[in-house]
């Protein structure tokens, strides 16, 4: 066979050029050349590439054409009007079936079904996001399922119609008819949301949840996609990964079930009211139940925790009762000027100020922790600027009226508390500001105008190792204090760890527990050189705001 260059194919026609290839397939020997030629002799793919020919060359006759559309509009004009039945028949909008075919690998389909039970059709309930029926684009929810593999579904029992779907559905090509009741706008398709969830789920033990096997469990702190919101109280979401050292399979998902914010919300308010009821019983517990019979009844046991009730004008009690159960967060890269200050915080006695004067001691070149405002009188031997910064009462309740201290506190008719400016001082200086503060001023800083990493100081949930603990690092001054005294107080930190993490915990971003000073040391100090370092997940406000 001769190749022809460009110029010719653009001037012969494409009838010659065809008879040309088709006498030089009948000269060769070979069975698929003649198959070929059978093919290209078909007078139907004559006709269609002699139609192609003219449309190509524009080689139109517009005399005959304008006649010929002459014609057809005078028989359409003569035709008769369409009767009442045509025109009821025309605005009637029969449903449009048709035939699909998801190609798939060794995976399941990824959609639910349910059924009508007035109808009797079988109805695609749910399709997930990322399994192989949505990934076709071809199967919506709300679209009824008339055939599987040419196997009818209709007037079958539901047991029949199961058993038929998963076996059919277990193949490599699987073929629907289907009833197509609705089109998806593009427009309106939902832009998936990164979250941060603040509480532990297991779908294997919810009763509630449509099917356990497509249902997404996950701890509290994780980062989840979420994907799909069409349903209120059941949402769509994979678990995000980091894409350092994985590969495309090994991060590819299909999306599970996870209780949307509602329907947790509601979950969270009845297990609050069923908490409130064992109370008593959990204070007895902590305080009491774990304490021998004769230390129970000394005059200092009996300053029991009590249960503050709550207050509409209490805004620490509006935090406590605030139900977070998915944050939006986004990815923050560490800026090259600017040093996200950390705040510690745990029950007393947990070592928050021991850790903090540990990395003033072996890092001064690095952390720094703000001083404090006061407004009582200079001691002997204190400098100002130095020990505290001592100020008037009345520059100091002004400041607090303006919202320019963080924490503060009065003791003993004197004021203590921490400035906004201090804290932009230390970081403008190039250092990163550490400090404690109580937890219910951490709304006050917990800002896009700081955005600080929160530690929480947890203490082992062990009393006997709290106790030996204490005792080897400070075995003189814990000598006058009695065994059991000190049991108790360890019991009191634990309850008061409990607390802080319960009502504040959706504001964390890591808990370290306390075991040993030395270790705990060392742990903070790789978590703070990976937050300098790497992108870290913050709430989505933070992200592209300005430092003030």
């Amino acid at each position: 066979m001769t190749p022809c260059n460009g110029s010719l194919l653009k001037s012969l026609p494409i009838n010659q050029l065809l008879d040309e290839i088709i006498d030089s397939l009948n000269n060769e020997w070979i069975s698929e050349c003649q198959s070929l030629s059978q093919l290209l002799c078909s007078s139907h793919l004559k006709s269609l590439l002699n139609v192609t020919d003219c449309v190509a060359r524009r080689a139109y006759d517009f005399d005959n054409l304008e006649h010929v559309l002459r014609v057809l509009t005078t028989e359409n004009c003569a035709k008769s009007k369409p009767t009442r039945t045509a025109l009821c028949a025309k605005k009637r909008k029969f449903p449009k079936q048709k035939v699909i075919n998801v190609i798939k690998s060794d995976e399941p389909l990824g959609v639910t079904v349910r059924f009508d039970e007035k109808t009797g059709d079988i109805v695609m309930a749910r399709v997930l996001v990322g399994g192989a029926a949505h990934r076709s684009g071809l199967v919506n929810v709300g679209d009824r399922i008339l055939e599987v593999n040419g196997i009818a579904l209709r007037g079958r029992s539901h047991l029949d119609v199961l058993n038929i779907l998963q076996r059919e559905c277990r193949k490599t090509v699987i073929s629907f008819r289907i009833v197509v009741l609705r089109q998806i706008n593009d427009v309106d398709m939902f832009k998936s949301i990164i979250v941060r969830a603040h509480f532990d789920y297991d779908s294997q033990n919810d009763t509630q949840i449509p099917c356990n096997k497509i249902g997404l469990s996950f701890k509290c702190g994780s980062i989840l996609n979420i994907l799909n919101k069409d349903d209120p109280n059941w949402w769509q979401a994979c678990k995000e990964v980091d894409m350092g050292n994985k590969t495309r399979m090994e991060v590819f998902q299909i999306a599970g079930l996870i209780p949307s914010k509602f329907l947790q919300e509601r979950r969270t308010v009845a297990i609050r009211d069923m908490k409130n009821q064992l109370d008593r019983y959990r204070y007895i517990h902590i305080l009491g139940g774990l304490l021998p019979t004769p230390f129970r009844k000394t005059k200092w046991i009996a300053q029991k925790v009590k249960k503050v009730m709550y207050d509409l004008n209490d805004c620490t009690s509006f935090d406590r009762e605030e139900i977070v159960t998915y944050e939006p967060v986004a990815k923050y890269f560490p800026e090259a000027h600017y040093f996200r200050p950390v705040i510690l915080l745990g029950p007393n006695g947990v070592g928050c100020s021991t850790i903090i004067r540990l990395f003033a001691l072996f890092k001064p070149n690095r952390y720094r922790e703000p001083l404090l405002h006061t407004t009582r009188y200079r001691r002997f031997a204190e400098n100002d600027g130095i020990d505290y910064y001592f100020v008037r009462e009345e520059w100091m309740e002004r400041e607090i009226q303006r919202g320019h201290f963080i924490c503060y506190n009065k003791m003993k008719g004197n004021y203590y508390g921490l400035h906004k400016q201090t804290i932009r001082q230390i970081i403008d200086s190039g250092y990163v500001c550490m400090f404690k503060m109580d937890p219910q001023f951490l709304r006050l800083v917990h800002t896009s105008e700081f955005k600080p990493y929160i530690v929480f100081i947890r203490p082992p949930y062990d009393v006997e190792r709290l106790v030996q603990s204490r005792l080897q690092y400070a075995p003189y001054g814990n000598r006058w204090k009695s065994r059991s005294r000190l049991e108790y107080e360890m019991h009191l930190m634990i309850y008061e760890s409990h607390k802080i993490e319960y009502q504040y915990g959706h504001k964390f971003d890591v808990i370290v527990v306390n075991e040993d000073l030395n270790q705990t040391f060392r742990q903070l100090s790789d978590i703070l050189v990976s937050v300098e370092n790497e992108p870290k997940w913050v709430p989505k406000t933070w992200v592209n705001k300005p430092h003030r």
